[in-house]
């Protein structure tokens, strides 16, 4: 799967995303996967089996309007991959 983060609709380059696959809950390791969104704001997710998944992702740069100093953004899903 590709996913496009975007910021005032332009690439939003060096979103932080993090995958965690469903039934990792209560566990010492969450087996969490991280991804970096290239200059394009695009992140390519291979899916390791069908099931469900949290998507996490999280951004923030240096143009804030005044007096504020720095901006941030989150976006959180929740999907179900299905079977080829």
């Amino acid at each position: 799967a590709q996913f496009v983060f975007l910021i005032d609709g332009k690439p939003a380059a060096g979103t932080q995303v993090s995958v965690v696959a469903d039934g990792s809950r209560y566990r010492n390791r969450d087996g969490a996967r991280d991804w970096v969104a290239d200059k394009d704001g695009k992140v390519s997710i291979t899916w390791p089996v069908p099931g469900k998944y949290f998507l996490e992702a999280e951004y923030s740069d240096n143009k804030a309007a005044k007096p504020a100093k720095t901006r941030k953004g989150s976006y959180t899903l929740v999907l179900e991959v299905l079977p080829q």
